[in-house]
């Protein structure tokens, strides 16, 4: 879901990075990669990424669903609030990829035939979720009963890194979607007094966890460790993302550290010329002539 806000940091065309061109790689790299070992890669967008990503781009894309038209009502900051969407769509088993996830290799069986997937949990030593909780309860957001009962229920609040997202279990997120979606409708008069794109990970990622705990189903994650360094270093450290897709075999490009980064966007741009210089070339040109 993509629109023309380029100038904030977290909007939805910029996505964070440093700049336009940097993702437009992103999204072309992460595409090619999933291509490489899966034949199916679909995307889910409106007219203007369509045009964007398909007609200008030409990214190849198995199957392209235009399903974000009429998102532009919506804040540009909740871009999370498409991905929840395009969750309850599903008919059949899936794993939704991020634009910034790109991959050395095919998920394995067991991330394959999970019930649920995610990248990682996010327990509570990953230190923001607390703060964020306590803003938005001051905004007076209304919170699911599910979020409130499993957060006093643990002491703590956790949730599962979307990153990677998905499963066998269709009717779970059918639910899981509504119950978002609701979560965002209910609050919506607020959105324009708290911190939005925190917001989005409380209804992707927290809402994820808690109704999974609470249905006591299993989510299969594809780190397991729960440390938040020896994470940040697997799926974002600089030097795996040198050896990708060679030794590292999965990197996730969350956040602002490496989106802004000069240094990561540069290894982005040559990973890209790498694979495929034509289409590097054709970003190159049309952000340029796009000025």
């Amino acid at each position: 879901m993509l629109n023309t806000d380029n100038q904030k940091e977290h909007g939805r065309f910029s996505g964070g990075w440093l700049d336009r061109k940097y993702h437009l790689m992103s999204w072309a790299l992460s595409c090619l990669q999933l291509l490489e070992f899966y034949d199916e890669v679909e995307l889910f967008t409106d007219e203007f990424g369509r045009d964007i990503l398909i007609d200008q781009l030409q990214l190849p894309y198995t199957k392209v669903h235009l399903v974000f038209d009429d998102f532009e009502e919506f804040h540009p900051d909740l871009w999370a609030l498409g991905k929840v969407f395009v969750y309850g769509l599903q008919k059949d088993p899936f794993i939704h990829v991020d634009s910034d996830v790109y991959i050395g290799s095919r998920f394995s069986d067991r991330i394959e035939n999970a019930t649920l997937i995610s990248q990682n949990i996010e327990k509570a030593h990953f230190w923001w979720y607390e703060p964020l909780f306590a803003s938005l309860k001051k905004q007076e957001v209304l919170f699911p009963k599910v979020i409130q009962k499993v957060t006093e229920r643990e002491g703590e609040i956790n949730a599962y890194n979307a990153g990677i997202l998905g499963g066998n279990d269709i009717s779970f997120f059918q639910s899981y979607s509504k119950a978002a979606i609701d979560f965002v409708m209910t609050n919506i008069d607020k959105i324009g007094k708290i911190d939005v794109g925190g917001f989005n990970t409380i209804y992707e990622q927290t809402l994820f966890y808690c109704l999974a705990t609470e249905s006591q189903i299993n989510v299969t994650c594809l780190f397991e460790t729960e440390n938040n360094g020896e994470l940040v270093d697997t799926v974002q450290g600089f030097t795996n993302f040198k050896q990708f897709p060679d030794a590292a075999k999965y990197i996730h490009l969350y956040g602002v550290p490496c989106k802004r980064s000069e240094s990561y966007c540069n290894v982005l741009s040559d990973k890209l010329k790498s694979i495929h210089p034509k289409l590097h070339k054709r970003i190159e040109s049309l952000c340029l002539n796009s000025v």
